[in-house]
């Protein structure tokens, strides 16, 4: 139980920083109201976007089992500790912990072309609301159901890697599938958060994540193990 708090409170430190605005807090004011939305997509635009999505997500899928591959015992050690960590790794590649969308914001108002320029606006000022929509976009992949199939995976000792990147693609794939059905918004973000997806900057938030999980998870393994022999 300790454990899973540990790294609840890791989540959150992650998932909910104090400047995103929590669904209970109080609405804008009239005189702090965002401007009204864009006009949205039209049907070539949005197929458009929806190509580039595919090709970015399919990419992104291939960095980041190699990125895995890098610290595969790692991963699997913390794995191994807490399910929760099967999640948590899942939501690098897409969701909360993916480290290239705030990236992707900073330079977007510097470019020209790669956005409408009806949602630059929107995009560069809403930052928060643009992490919101990926978290949106991303919230069918298989979390839950990881949690629940991590024990079989993690005793596959031949094949764990190939579990893992299976559950990985799965959510990939559910992704790419789902596109049609999502916002403007929330394809944007999905697009953003994809479009420059490397092997180093993966690595990079696998390894920060693996850290943390050191430091706030695995210390308190050997209080639990002492507790369980009383």
């Amino acid at each position: 139980m300790a454990g899973n708090a540990a790294v609840a409170n890791l989540v959150r430190g992650k998932r909910a920083p104090a400047s995103v605005q929590r669904d209970d807090a109080p609405t804008a004011t009239a005189a702090t109201a965002a401007p009204a939305a864009p006009a949205p997509l039209s049907k070539d635009e949005k197929n458009s976007l929806i190509i580039k999505i595919t090709g970015h997500v399919s990419l992104a899928f291939t960095a980041y089992c190699d990125a895995v591959d890098t610290v595969a015992a790692e991963v699997k050690a913390a794995a191994k500790k807490d399910a929760e960590m099967a999640a948590l790794l899942i939501d690098v590649l897409m969701g909360s912990w993916n480290p290239f969308l705030a990236q992707e914001l900073d330079v977007l108002a510097k470019e020209t072309g790669a956005i409408p320029d009806r949602f630059l606006g929107m995009l560069t000022s809403e930052k928060d609301a643009a992490k919101r929509n990926l978290d949106l976009a991303t919230k069918k992949t298989a979390s839950a159901e990881a949690k629940q199939k991590m024990p079989d995976i993690l005793n596959d000792e031949t094949n764990f890697l190939t579990s893992l990147k299976t559950e990985f693609e799965g959510n990939a794939h559910n992704i790419i599938d789902t596109c049609d059905t999502k916002s403007d918004a929330q394809l944007f973000s999905l697009y953003l958060a994809y479009r420059n997806a490397n092997m180093a900057g993966f690595l990079q938030e696998i390894r920060t994540l693996l850290e943390q999980f050191k430091t706030e998870v695995e210390p308190i393994s050997p209080c639990l193990s002492v507790r369980e022999r009383v």
